[in-house]
């Protein structure tokens, strides 16, 4: 698993995120796909993208999830993911190392995405 990171400091030890692709009716633990991890300070610029989107339904269980688990799993659908790109590219900043950062999570997540079905976060903060 490799990271993507921005300003990642040693504060943050191994708390983070993985982002994890999946197609519907893989097991978790049985998904082989290549992940990323985020480290949690990092993770705090994509937060506002993805607590805006809650509460979720998946599509395949109904299972509604009314906010973001940061210790836990979000699974989210390839349809959400499609308007969270689409916010996270219109997002401006001067900062280079900000837009590098971004740049690379939504390149990741569309090359994930031609295939998978959803991206679930995972959670260890």
């Amino acid at each position: 698993m490799k990271a993507i990171t921005y300003k990642h400091s040693k504060a943050d030890g191994l708390l983070g995120y993985e982002l994890l692709p999946a197609r519907y009716g893989e097991k978790w633990n049985q998904i082989e796909a290549d992940s990323v991890f985020i480290y949690a300070g990092d993770f705090d610029y994509l937060m506002p993208y993805l607590k805006k989107h809650y509460p979720i339904v998946d599509p395949v269980t109904k299972d509604r999830y009314g906010y973001f688990d940061t210790t836990g799993f979000n699974p989210i659908a390839k349809a959400l993911w499609t308007n969270i790109l689409a916010e996270m590219k219109a997002y401006q900043t001067k900062d280079r190392e900000l837009k590098a950062f971004i740049r690379s999570l939504v390149t990741w997540l569309e090359i994930q995405l031609e295939w998978a079905d959803e991206i679930i976060i995972f959670g260890n903060v």
